[in-house]
């Protein structure tokens, strides 16, 4: 019987990153924000600004990321980054003020952008030739398995053992998970005496076609810029501020914690689903018809959560929503080797990830501010996600189209 490649091993470390580094590191913490809010009695505005605090150095990480992997190797840097996610969530449980708190989310913004998509994204470049986007789609898996379940798990220990028991938890979780990858993790295919995943494959069919075929280059031009840096600007606007103030808004319509925590599994469970049908149809089809279904889901999820009056729309919304808006953590990398030279993947997957995070930077307040000048309504800030989202997919299916 062949033994299976090292690489699958990879795509189940890749998943479990993605597990403790964006699902429960950033997304798990959206349902702590309640009680955080009355914890600490403070307003939407400082709510936000944790979230702001996060983004800021989840963007300061990823600008020195370059450097960051040219001094570590991806297997120590990915650990590292890990370990800012843990101190994070132990200063989260100890913290005695709001100033702690705006610490701790800083760590963790430290371990998402140093230990998150970037580096995943290069790890499975190295490990793939062929189903890299299939390889992608089942790590982003990791970032919903946190949330499928576990939301209920989170409320419930809050109101059973309190905010700061539950945060220690959390630490010890992350922990975990970030030890077991790290066991697994290898940096090349090449310390292992490996070549990468389908490298025969890609070898022989280029040896079937011939070697006088000059492939089409795709560069990405100064005006292309002009509507890719803003439309990835907007995914991190709606993949983050967007999500993470999803409990604060839907507490605000009235829904109770226990439906929306319900909700959050619902969600999660169908984005996870989402992620893997993600990476089939792209590697099947085109990653441009994956746009197309991605983006009329997540305006379809939004407009209903913000017209919802019920729990089912609510559920229904949800559903969308998260399944839609999961294109934030499998798109960029997918658009980067489609609309680029290959090696200028992880150049261009690095810029990606730096518009993302900044556009996660500058949005982290304004739900917070427009709830504020709104009597505590979050509602025009959805209609306003739901606005951005439709200019990002017009803008990345611009480049598909100009690329055929």
């Amino acid at each position: 019987m062949k033994k299976p490649h090292y690489a699958f091993l990879i795509c189940a470390a890749t998943t479990l990153t993605f597990f403790y580094a964006n699902g429960l590191g950033c997304n798990a913490f959206s349902i702590y924000m309640p009680y955080v809010l009355k914890e600490y009695g403070i307003s939407n505005t400082q709510s936000s600004s944790i979230l702001l605090t996060r983004s800021l150095f989840g963007f300061l990480a990823t600008a020195v990321s370059g450097w960051y992997y040219r001094a570590f190797s991806l297997r120590n840097g990915i650990l590292i980054a890990g370990i800012s996610t843990v101190l994070g969530y132990i200063l989260f449980g100890t913290a005695p003020g709001y100033a702690t708190v705006l610490a701790g989310s800083a760590l963790v913004g430290v371990g998402f952008g140093l230990g998150a998509t970037l580096p995943v994204s290069m790890m499975l470049n190295r490990w793939f030739r062929q189903k890299r986007n299939t390889a992608m789609s089942i790590s982003a898996m990791g970032s919903t398995f946190a949330m499928i379940g576990i939301p209920s798990l989170i409320t419930w220990g809050i109101q059973t053992h309190g905010l700061r028991p539950s945060f220690l938890v959390h630490a010890a979780a992350i922990a975990l998970s970030a030890g077991v990858a790290f066991l697994i993790f290898r940096s090349d295919p090449s310390e292992l005496g490996l070549e990468p995943y389908g490298s025969d494959a890609v070898k022989a069919a280029g040896t079937a076609q011939g070697t006088t075929t000059v492939p089409k280059q795709r560069v990405i031009t100064r005006t292309d810029w002009l509507w890719l840096i803003p439309a990835l600007l907007l995914l991190g606007a709606v993949a983050n501020p967007g999500y993470n103030h999803l409990s604060v808004f839907l507490n605000g319509q009235s829904f109770t914690p226990e439906s929306i925590a319900v909700a959050f599994s619902i969600g999660s469970a169908c984005a996870c689903a989402g992620k893997f049908l993600f990476g089939v149809i792209a590697d099947r089809f085109s990653t441009f018809y994956c746009n197309f279904i991605y983006g009329f889901m997540s305006i379809a999820g939004l407009i209903l959560l913000c017209i919802s009056h019920s729990i089912p729309v609510m559920y229904c919304g949800m559903a969308f929503f998260c399944t839609g808006i999961s294109i934030a953590i499998t798109g960029p990398p997918a658009w980067a080797g489609d609309l680029s030279e290959p090696e200028q993947y992880d150049l261009t997957i690095q810029r990606f990830q730096k518009m993302y995070t900044l556009g996660s930077l500058v949005f982290t307040l304004m739900p917070g501010m427009i709830a504020d000048r709104c009597g505590g309504s979050y509602l025009t800030a959805f209609w306003i996600f739901t606005g951005f989202t439709v200019y990002l997919v017009a803008a990345v299916q611009r480049q598909y189209i100009k690329n055929r």
